[in-house]
């Protein structure tokens, strides 16, 4: 395993959702003062990247500007409640229906 296929992984400490990137081989910028923002691990090619990281623009990142900035979306299926669910959808857990 060569370092471009290590990032760590650093978390905006006022946003949950807001986190940067730095391949193992490219230094820390002050930014990541461990204040504003910190430490929050590291991924690799062995373990599952985390929702929002995208590989190649974090590679196109680090060339560009040696840092790679993401956020961690959440999708969520629209869901309708009924008393007498509409042909074609499929009835969930709490008795609302699902639209595929």
């Amino acid at each position: 395993m060569s370092a471009r296929d290590i990032f760590y992984i650093f978390a905006r400490t006022s946003d949950a959702n807001h986190f940067c990137a730095v391949r193992q081989d490219q230094p820390i910028p002050a930014m990541l003062d461990g204040t504003h923002w910190i430490y929050a691990g590291f991924i690799d090619n062995l373990r599952s990247r985390p929702l929002g990281f995208n590989l190649d623009k974090a590679n196109e990142a680090m060339t560009n500007r040696g840092i790679y900035v993401y956020r961690r979306e959440f999708v969520s299926r629209a869901t309708t409640c009924y008393s007498k669910p509409p042909k074609g959808t499929r009835q969930t857990h709490s008795g609302c229906r699902a639209f595929p």
